[in-house]
Parts: structure tokens; sequence; C-alpha cells
């Protein structure tokens, strides 16, 4: 016999897309309600609470700035996992920008610096003082 009340769970798609950073800059609304209509239904394939806490604190007591990257194959919770430390930092009332996939990261250095880009110097990204 199947219980009818877990209908709707067993038809969500336990892969969630990653909106591009296009997405989320141009429709930064929509990208925030998806994720956290996921965020709600959440179920983490390890442990993630050390980590959370880890990162949490570590805001906090150095009100610094974490930027990082998951990587992995398809369908192994990397967006998951994402949105659900998204979710906490914002219940700790710590800014966080929604998980987002960018394939390209030239938007990372200046025009001059790309290759490709000829401005009479080295196609090098050069630090910033």
């Amino acid at each position: 016999m199947t219980d009818n009340r877990l209908a709707k769970l067993r038809q969500i798609d336990p892969t969630i897309g990653t909106f591009t950073a296009s997405e989320l800059e141009s429709d930064p609304k929509f990208v925030h309600e998806t994720y956290l209509e996921h965020a709600e239904t959440h179920m983490s394939l390890g442990d993630m609470s050390n980590y959370v806490s880890i990162l949490i604190r570590w805001v906090k007591t150095n009100a610094g700035t974490v930027i990082g990257a998951i990587t992995g194959e398809y369908g192994y919770g990397k967006t998951s996992s994402a949105i659900h430390l998204w979710q906490q930092c914002e219940k700790e009332h710590i800014i966080a920008v929604p998980p987002f996939q960018q394939g390209d990261f030239t938007f990372l250095t200046p025009p001059a610096t790309r290759p490709g880009q000829h401005s009479g110097q080295p196609a090098i990204a050069r630090r910033r003082k």
C-alpha cells in the first residue's frame, strides 16, 4: 500500500540545476525563491553541521569574506550543499550570495590582461595593491 502523503515529495527531482551568474543578476528574486523552496527540503548526503558552524563562526569572528567553489560530478549534491550553506548564512544574518555557476572567469580580470587582448603588456593577471 502506498502512502499518498509523500506523493509530492516523490515527484521532486532529487537534483537541482544551478543558476548561472547572469540568471542570478537578471532575476535575483526568482533565484532566491527557487533556492529557498529547495532548502526547505534539503537532505544532506553527509553531516555538514560541523562545517557550517566552523564557517559561520569564522565569518563572525573575523568579519571576513569567504569565497569558495564546489566541484564534482553531476548529481553529487554540489548545488544542494551550497544552497544549504547559503541558507544557514542567511539565518545567521550573514550576507551571502546564492550559489551560481560560471563557466568563464574572464570577468575576474581586467580586459587588458585577458589572453588575446593586446595592450602592449603581457597577457597575465596582475595583483592589485
